[in-house]
């Protein structure tokens, strides 16, 4: 049985994917989780979730998934097609669900109460399913008996949602600049006021437009 993710105890704190740690940021899983997907809005997408494989790589590079667990997820998907390709559909379903409503809350607007359906919708099933248990001297979420929903690995990202939505931490919750880009990420400069997602691309990208206007715009 997958038991989900061997979760920090602040769920918004990312201490997730030490395979990859330098394709992660520090924003909160279900953020982090919303990147699966790249240029939503330059018209150039591109999903890295093609798969119910690519889910499970995914999970395991997050640490939702140990080595193990991740072998038999791929040979469950493998094993059940069918079941996979909608587990899959639904997962990404529920990923734009959760786009949607953190980019409202980036904006400083409320999010669509369609969107917010949708997202409580994920939440009430993946609790009704889920259970918490002693593991030691901590306590996790496991999955009820009998339970074998190949989209069970990512139910602690749904649970990472709910967390941060309900918290103080989603006034950190920002949206690049770049309109070709509209990634979000989480602001903890000092002053508030960061703008990209990274300056290595989108802020480097910017600052490049602006230099070459600016030297259009010099006296020849």
């Amino acid at each position: 049985m997958v038991t989900g993710a061997p979760e920090s105890t602040n769920v918004l704190t990312k201490t997730y994917g030490p395979r990859h740690q330098a394709h992660w940021t520090s924003t909160p899983l279900c953020l982090e989780f919303t990147r699966t997907l790249i240029g939503r809005w330059n018209g150039q997408e591109k999903d890295l979730l093609d798969s119910y494989a690519d889910l499970v790589t995914w999970c395991k590079d997050a640490d939702l998934l140990t080595e193990v667990e991740g072998e038999r997820m791929l040979s469950e998907g493998q094993g059940r097609p069918e079941e996979a390709a909608d587990a899959l559909s639904a997962v990404k379903e529920c990923r734009e669900t959760i786009y949607a409503v953190f980019l409202a809350i980036a904006q400083s607007v409320v999010p669509g109460e369609e969107a917010l359906e949708e997202l409580n919708g994920h939440i009430a099933d993946t609790s009704s399913r889920s259970r918490i248990v002693a593991a030691g001297d901590e306590f996790i979420w496991t999955c009820t008996r009998n339970c074998d929903s190949l989209d069970r690995i990512v139910w602690p990202v749904i649970r990472s949602a709910a967390a941060l939505l309900t918290s103080e931490d989603r006034r950190l919750i920002k949206c690049c600049a770049s309109h070709e880009c509209r990634v979000l990420f989480f602001d903890t400069s000092r002053n508030k006021r960061r703008r990209w997602c990274d300056m290595k691309t989108c802020g480097n990208r910017a600052k490049v437009r602006r230099h070459y206007r600016r030297k259009r715009l010099l006296p020849k």
